[in-house]
């Protein structure tokens, strides 16, 4: 969308589609593919990177079928590599064989699977309004909360993924808009405007505001559920609560 080169989006769908169809088995994802033969069970970070790219996909072509698939993906981590204490365990609860299982969020060459997760999991409560990835997600912030003054440069990615919630704004309308591209409000991660899927082509209707002031415009969910939208608001109350301190 940055660029308009509908060749590297239509690439991006066939992998996103091979992924989903070759290498999903029910709710599981695997993390290789050779030959026709599946290898082992994903780990957390496959499970939160191809939800988000379902995410990035839902963003640029509208669709509803990936905003299932990332929920599909998402409820699979949630079941199986969720820590009871809050966040995620890199492997599933049904691997065998493991002389412990480690949940870290520190990023390395690539940001955690905990971080990846934890916007994935903001971005989906914004676009569908299920509690259930906000509890998720809050107590994924709880979980990392001391270790943010100790390592918080380790944890950049979780860090980015509070910071998105806190500056996150949903719109609601009585009417349905014309969904504008991704383009014309420019390519920058904090400026995109999403509608959530289901959205109409047609009709009319735009209102977002900053104050008093207006910043964008955005189309109304067909249901008149919220809209996601991600900015940078001058006043807004985060959705999904960040108390890192615990007080």
């Amino acid at each position: 969308m940055v660029f308009d080169e509908p060749r590297w989006l239509e690439a991006a769908r066939a992998a996103f589609a091979f992924v989903a169809d070759a290498m999903t088995v029910g709710d599981t994802l695997h993390h290789a593919w050779n030959g026709g033969q599946l290898g082992a069970p994903g780990v957390l970070d496959d499970y939160a990177n191809m939800s988000l790219a379902a995410l990035r996909l839902l963003e640029a072509t509208g669709e509803a079928q990936y905003l299932q698939q990332a929920a599909a993906w998402t409820k699979s981590c949630i079941r199986h590599f969720a820590d009871p204490s809050g966040g995620f365990f890199h492997t599933a609860d049904n691997v065998r064989h493991l002389v412990a299982r480690i949940r870290d969020g520190h990023d390395g060459a690539t940001p955690s699977g905990n971080g990846i997760m934890a916007r994935v999991l903001s971005e989906l409560f914004l676009s569908t309004g299920d509690t259930l990835y906000r509890r998720a997600a809050q107590e994924l912030f709880e979980s990392f909360a001391t270790d943010f003054e100790r390592d918080g440069f380790l944890l950049a990615s979780i860090i980015d993924a509070a910071q998105f919630n806190a500056r996150a704004v949903q719109v609601t309308s009585s009417a349905a808009a014309t969904i504008p591209p991704r383009g014309r409000y420019g390519s920058s991660p904090n400026s995109a405007r999403r509608p959530i899927a289901g959205s109409p082509s047609t009709s009319r209707g735009w209102s977002f505001r900053r104050g008093t002031r207006r910043v964008a415009r955005l189309p109304w969910a067909a249901d008149r559920r919220p809209t996601c939208a991600r900015g940078r608001p001058a006043r807004c109350r985060s959705p999904i609560p960040t108390n890192w301190r615990g007080g």
